[in-house]
């Protein structure tokens, strides 16, 4: 899929592809196509389009810029003039009596440089790689950030939809439940409050559908907004959350979860870049006090002609060289007051980077027990599922007997509801939080070794299209292939 972005824009573009954010790219029929079939790996590229590279851009220019102060600065100049002396006038001339004109005209090719520019120059070129540097890792955490909101968006709309079509399959059992305890109720074989009792349950699980419903139009409204989709295009996901493989983050531990915080957090390395950038700032005042040796030289081609009662004319060419050196005495402390602020700009950025370090430090750690937390009460619904599944069967089997009221099935039928929309919600968080865990610890994602694309047998996936399928983007559509059941491992490796 082509992203229109500039070299240091596709850190993020590769960083959203190697994260295994789903089995292909968006993909539908055509860019008019109502029906869009989206993959979480195509929906975080479209989401991707949104990044502005413009800073790194801005950067790179300066340090071109930077490097041209090296060289010496070439110039044509062309003059003419004509001045005329009156002898009316209170001048020297007019006291001799001098009168007349006096023209000229000509042109010059002058180069000027200051053979001392190095010493300031050079700090200078260092400055601007660290501003691009920092620049580029601001626009890595930027797309981090948009792929973390897009991971968020995407799974959230999958879960709720996962679980609006097993509330609708419960309330199909339910409605069913409820119709027999009426038909008991017409018979005089229970009393009315068992039916009331029924219908109460059938609200709840209403109640418990209308949530889903709006959670997924809320995520729906997100992933539309990060991706660039209209509202007239209906999204179809081709993924499911459970091809999400994380086990790296159990295989690493939280330590090492944090060495690797340390050595490539885009945030950190941003902090560590700026105070590389302001002791270079530092060395550019420093240079202020040097003196200053300037080269300047002219060739050139001019007419010189005179008036004054005869004539005199004179034409051809000329060239000067000038060498002047100027060493700086007394500036009224400007510069001792610059080189201090340089020098406090340099302990406050790294100041700032320490404060960083444990920021990123304390966001790994949260995120690490956010995920192990989701995980494991995943783990734990997963569980109360089987069992209420299990208390199901037994219900349903002891009210067909006769041996329970005719409403215990309703009952359970709701907490089953409500148990699975936990554990759909509670999967799907786990697996953004797992995502955070990667982001926040700095997974160098444009690394081959550092995540591979592996089908993952026996996982549910989307069926295969009919005919080959396109890509939407915000401008344009680009061929793609169709979408496989695959999983995402990530190995350890930068």
């Amino acid at each position: 899929m082509p992203v229109r972005m500039a070299r240091w824009g596709r850190v993020g573009v590769v960083g959203a592809l190697a994260l295994g954010l789903g089995s292909g790219p968006a993909l539908g029929q055509g860019p008019g196509d109502p029906d869009v079939r989206l993959g979480l790996r195509g929906a975080a590229e479209l989401a991707l389009q949104g990044a502005d590279p413009a800073g790194p851009a801005i950067a790179d220019w300066r340090i071109r810029e930077e490097r041209g102060r090296l060289w010496p600065t070439v110039t044509l100049q062309g003059r003419i003039s004509n001045e005329s002396l009156d002898n009316t006038s209170t001048t020297t001339q007019s006291q001799f009596g001098i009168s007349g004109t006096i023209g000229r005209y000509g042109g010059d090719v002058v180069v000027s440089t200051n053979l001392l520019q190095f010493l300031e120059t050079r700090p200078r070129i260092e400055a601007a790689q660290a501003e691009e540097r920092v620049a580029r890792l601001r626009l890595t955490q930027e797309q981090h950030e948009r792929v973390l909101q897009t991971v968020d968006a995407y799974l959230t709309l999958a879960a709720e939809r996962e679980t609006l079509g097993a509330l609708d399959a419960l309330r199909g059992e339910q409605r069913e439940a409820l119709r027999r305890q009426e038909e008991r109720l017409e018979r005089d074989a229970i009393p009315m409050i068992e039916v009331v009792r029924a219908r109460g349950e059938v609200l709840a699980l209403d109640r418990e559908v209308l949530t889903s419903r709006q959670r997924a139009a809320v995520a729906e409204l997100r992933l539309r907004k990060l991706t660039g989709l209209s509202p007239q295009q209906r999204i179809a996901l081709a993924f499911s959350p459970e091809q999400i493989d994380l086990g790296f983050i159990d295989a690493e531990g939280l330590e090492g979860l944090l060495g690797l915080a340390r050595e490539g957090n885009p945030r950190l390395q941003a902090a560590r870049a700026g105070v590389d950038r302001a002791r270079a700032e530092a060395e550019v005042v420093e240079s202020l006090k040097y003196p200053s040796l300037s080269l300047y030289g002219s060739v050139g081609y001019g007419h010189v002609s005179e008036s004054n009662g005869g004539s005199f004319s004179r034409t051809g060419a000329r060239h000067a060289v000038f060498l002047t050196l100027g060493i700086p005495l007394f500036d009224g402390g400007v510069r001792q007051a610059q080189i201090a602020q340089a020098d406090l700009r340099v302990k406050s950025r790294a100041h700032d980077s320490r404060q960083t370090a444990e920021d990123v430090k304390t966001q790994v750690e949260q995120a690490y027990w956010a995920y192990r937390e989701r995980q494991d009460t995943g783990e734990l619904i997963a569980r109360q599922v089987e069992l209420a599944q299990e208390e199901l069967y037994q219900a349903t089997a002891r009210s067909d007997g006769g041996v329970a009221p005719g409403g215990e099935p309703l009952g359970v039928l709701s907490k089953l509801a409500r148990l699975r929309a936990e554990l759909a919600r509670a999967r799907a968080e786990a697996h953004v939080r797992g995502i955070a865990v990667a982001l926040a610890a700095g997974r160098n994602f444009l690394s081959e070794s550092g995540a591979s694309i592996t089908p993952r047998p026996g996982a549910p996936g989307p069926p295969a299209p009919a005919a080959p399928e396109r890509v939407p983007t915000r401008e344009a559509t680009a061929p793609s292939a169709p979408a496989d059941d695959l999983v995402m491992t990530i190995r350890p490796g930068r």
